[in-house]
C-alpha cells in the first residue's frame, strides 16, 4: 500500500497543468487570441472607424470638430478647447468657436477672445466707456 501511494503522489507530481492564457476567446471577435485559453473579456466584435478592435475606450476613434476621425490627444485630432500648439492654432474649437482657429476672429484690443475691451477714439484699449 505505502509503494501505492508514492507511485501514485509521483504520477501526479509529474503532470503540469496547461497555463492560463488570458485574452479574447470568441472567434467572431476581430481582436480573437488563438491562444487564449481564459476569456478577460476583451473582447470586441467590430473595430472603430479608425480600425482599432479592443474594449479600451480611452483610444477610441472620435469625430473631430472638422469632422475627420481620430484619437482624441494625437496630433492633428481637433478635439477640446484651450490646448494652443506651437503655430498658435488650438485644438478643437477656438475661444471664437472656430475649429482649429487662434482665436483672431473674436479677439478684442486686447487680445481677449470675446473680450470687452474697445479700442476708444484716443487709442485707449480698455472697458472703461468712461475714459472715451
Amino acid at each position: 500500500m505505502r509503494y501505492f501511494l508514492f507511485v501514485l503522489l509521483f504520477l501526479f507530481s509529474c503532470t503540469t497543468l496547461p497555463e492560463d492564457v488570458p485574452g479574447c476567446t470568441n472567434s467572431n471577435a476581430c481582436n480573437f487570441n488563438p491562444d487564449a485559453n481564459e476569456d478577460d473579456g476583451s473582447c470586441a466584435i467590430v473595430p472603430d472607424m479608425c480600425g482599432i478592435c479592443d474594449n479600451d475606450f480611452s483610444n477610441d476613434c472620435i469625430k473631430d470638430c472638422i469632422g475627420a476621425f481620430c484619437i482624441a490627444g494625437e496630433s492633428g485630432c481637433l478635439i477640446g478647447t484651450g490646448v494652443i500648439e506651437d503655430d498658435g492654432t488650438q485644438i478643437g474649437n477656438d475661444g471664437c468657436g472656430i475649429c482649429g482657429g487662434n482665436n483672431s476672429s473674436c479677439t478684442d484690443c486686447a487680445d481677449v477672445p470675446n473680450g470687452p475691451n474697445i479700442a476708444d477714439m484716443c487709442g485707449t484699449c480698455d472697458s472703461d466707456n468712461t475714459n472715451d
